[in-house]
């Protein structure tokens, strides 16, 4: 990801001089901004499953999912004064360039596809990690299983109405505040970004991630190629609704679109989870769960408030911290003991 990062990167600063060059070399441009977009929704399935615990997945993704928004937050003032300043338009790509270069570059010195891999992840942090994802497996994706899921069907169908909703305001929001009000660039700017800040499909997101678990990242990747398509057709739709930008025409596209996202969000309400499919092979759905007995169930309570080094071996004889249960785990143990018997 960061050797993507990296084209982005480059991509972004020398765009000011693509447009200098033409039409060709601001599409090639263009597509290799794009990239990055492209991977940003598989690796929002991806980084929470492999770094959350169970319990915090959807604080993961409500953290990754804010940077759609946060972004926009911080760009479009920021361009809007730099474009209306004596460093014009060329200057906001410069800035992009060099933030982005920023964050690549700390992304690659930082990240790691593996949390056992990661120098700064103790014992015990990796055994929370793990905690509740041994049923998950690392196997061939289901994909006729995925697509024939309701409630993936349902997240797919919502966050095409998210997305729709969201690239007529962050393509065309500018443009329809500055044609039918005509305000200052600036202002304009300012009040795209505040308007954007509360347009998000986190639970569409969430949902998935909670259902399809280590298969997060085909179905995130489904949500990204299905953006791209969105993205293509808006502007062919703006075109064909609002062409001489009217402000009827204005209210049209958006009665359009709002009717859209609703009625793409519906389906969503009935079939909604928060549970693993049966797919995914975890134990939620049946797959054998490990057993504990009771003289385990004790051990671990033992473990939990154990402080003596001494006791802290596996099976390598390699010291390693206990994993510190609090009653709630220790309840799902004694539950699943139960249940199996």
């Amino acid at each position: 990801m960061t050797l993507y990062g990296a084209a982005t990167t480059l991509a972004t600063l020398g765009f000011p001089l693509a447009v200098k060059t033409g039409f060709v070399a601001v599409f090639i441009m263009r597509v290799l901004q794009g990239i990055a977009t492209s991977l940003s929704f598989p690796a929002t399935g991806v980084i929470p499953a492999q770094w959350s615990t169970v319990k915090s997945t959807g604080t993961f993704m409500a953290i990754i999912s804010c940077a759609l928004q946060f972004c926009n937050i911080f760009t479009m003032p920021v361009s809007g004064f730099l474009c209306e300043s004596s460093l014009g338009w060329p200057s906001v790509f410069y800035l992009q360039g060099v933030l982005s270069a920023i964050a690549f570059t700390t992304f690659f010195f930082f990240y790691k596809d593996d949390p056992s891999k990661h120098r700064n992840v103790s014992p015990v942090e990796l055994q929370k990690i793990s905690l509740g994802k041994q049923g998950q497996k690392k196997e061939a994706i289901p994909f006729r299983a995925i697509i024939t899921d309701p409630c993936i069907l349902g997240v797919w169908l919502a966050a095409s109405g998210g997305n729709l909703g969201f690239q007529v305001f962050l393509i065309y929001g500018p443009t329809y505040i500055n044609k039918v009000t005509n305000p200052r660039v600036a202002q304009v700017a300012y009040t795209t970004a505040i308007v954007f800040s509360g347009i998000n499909i986190v639970g569409a997101i969430k949902s998935a991630q909670l259902v399809s678990r280590q298969y997060a990242h085909f179905v995130m990747a489904v949500i990204a190629f299905l953006l791209c398509l969105i993205i293509f057709l808006v502007p062919v739709a703006v075109n064909v609704v609002c062409p001489d930008n009217t402000p009827e025409q204005w209210s049209n596209l958006f009665l359009g679109v709002s009717i859209l996202v609703v009625v793409a969000n519906i389906p969503f309400l009935f079939v909604a989870s928060n549970d693993p499919a049966p797919w995914t092979g975890n134990k939620v759905h049946g797959a054998p769960a490990e057993k504990v007995d009771s003289a385990e169930i004790e051990d671990l309570r033992k473990d939990s408030t154990s402080s003596d080094p001494s006791s802290w071996t596996d099976s390598k004889t390699h010291p390693v911290p206990p994993l510190k249960l609090d009653g709630v785990e220790v309840e799902d143990l004694q539950r699943d003991s139960t249940q199996q018997s």
